[in-house]
């Protein structure tokens, strides 16, 4: 998961008094825009604006 500090809120009430939505919700987010993001990467490496992924 991207937030280590939310990843240790364990209480659903509190995740969406913090962030306005559930945990399953919010994981489900979190998974399309990684999935986005590193599409978007592959983009930019194809035109010659990097010259290669980030790693890590």
């Amino acid at each position: 998961m991207i937030f280590e500090k939310f990843k240790n809120i364990d209480n659903d009430r509190t995740i969406k008094a913090t962030i306005g939505m559930s945990r399953a919700k919010f994981d489900q987010l979190v998974t399309d825009f990684t999935a986005a993001f590193q599409a978007h990467q592959v983009e930019r490496l194809q035109r010659k604006e990097i010259k290669r992924l980030p790693s890590g």
